[in-house]
């Protein structure tokens, strides 16, 4: 199933989609153009220059010039059919932001550790941020968290500053997000009903001891291409 697929499958169309043409090397922008004409909802592409990170901060800015009260990221990855569902019930509770829970992606055959055990370690490890020395003006502790199932209210994105536009290399943008909005935000959650399937191409590229510290601290950070570009 494609990522257009498979937002076209979930429970709550209530939503807008815009996907961002940051110059990929595979068929994305054409597969959103035919899907657009489909959509059971709104549906956007928008061009970003610079082959790098800043595609999430494009998306996100458009999406606020279009008045919505959440932002909700699929990257890379399939959101499960009720995920819209759930991340509004969860903004709904007064969540500012939420980072949910990573599944693999049954189409990519993975093996029994793929499938079991890394949708578990951000789990597993999160209570580590609660005894890290953060930063002074943070209003919640640090959480480590996938990047895929992440979702905010609308509020928080330009008053930190919006998503970096960092290079393919690294820091992920997502980590670096996340630590901006703690500055205004004492409302950060885990909503592990809030689900989206994953590929395991980045963990099969870099190994387990170089993918998981990207989460936590940045550390690790690829410097051959085919590791870069592993989404």
């Amino acid at each position: 199933m494609t990522a257009p697929a498979a937002l076209a499958s979930r429970s709550d169309t209530g939503v807008a989609r815009t996907v961002v043409d940051n110059a990929p090397t595979d068929a994305t922008a054409a597969l959103a153009r035919h899907r657009a004409a489909t959509a059971p909802f709104p549906a956007h592409l928008v061009r970003e220059e610079k082959r790098n990170t800043g595609a999430a901060d494009t998306g996100f800015r458009y999406a606020l010039t279009h008045g919505p009260r959440r932002l909700v990221r699929t990257a890379d990855c399939l959101p499960v059919a009720d995920r819209t569902a759930q991340t509004r019930a969860e903004l709904a509770r007064g969540t500012q932001t939420a980072r949910g829970r990573g599944l693999p992606r049954r189409d990519e055959q993975p093996s029994p550790a793929e499938r079991h055990l890394f949708p578990t370690a951000p789990g597993t490890i999160a209570p580590h941020g609660h005894h890290r020395t953060g930063h002074p003006r943070h209003r919640t502790p640090h959480m480590l968290r996938h990047g895929h199932p992440l979702a905010l209210a609308a509020a928080p994105h330009p008053r930190c500053g919006g998503t970096p536009h960092t290079p393919m290399e690294g820091p992920p943008e997502d980590i670096v997000l996340f630590p901006r909005t703690h500055e205004h935000n004492d409302r950060d959650t885990r909503a592990e009903p809030m689900a989206a399937r994953t590929g395991p191409r980045r963990l099969r590229t870099r190994d387990a001891h170089r993918t998981l510290p990207q989460y936590g601290d940045h550390r690790c950070r690829p410097t051959d291409p085919k590791q870069v570009h592993a989404r």
